[in-house]
């Protein structure tokens, strides 16, 4: 796929939508990975302290949640498209 092709834009692109039961989580050893894993990502833009089952940071408390897909969906623009995919069916 080419650099352009990532964009959100009106005729280039894909639309994803995941249906699924969010859950939070709250396991600190996987909030501390997801949380160093942001950080690298964002060039340390996104740094999160982890305790009491969340993410904390200057303003507050950010919530993690997960979520299981039972149907994802997408979308493609441009050549237009559309997939869906059913998990545990």
């Amino acid at each position: 796929m080419r650099a352009h092709n990532r964009r959100n834009r009106w005729k280039a692109g894909l639309d994803i939508v995941v249906e699924g039961r969010a859950e939070q989580v709250t396991d600190e050893a996987l909030l501390r990975a997801l949380a160093a894993m942001w950080e690298a990502k964002y060039e340390g833009d996104w740094q999160y302290d982890v305790r009491d089952g969340a993410f904390h940071h200057e303003p507050g408390v950010a919530h993690v949640f997960e979520v299981r897909p039972s149907k994802v969906l997408s979308f493609a623009k441009g050549e237009f498209a559309q997939t869906r995919f059913r998990f545990g069916c």
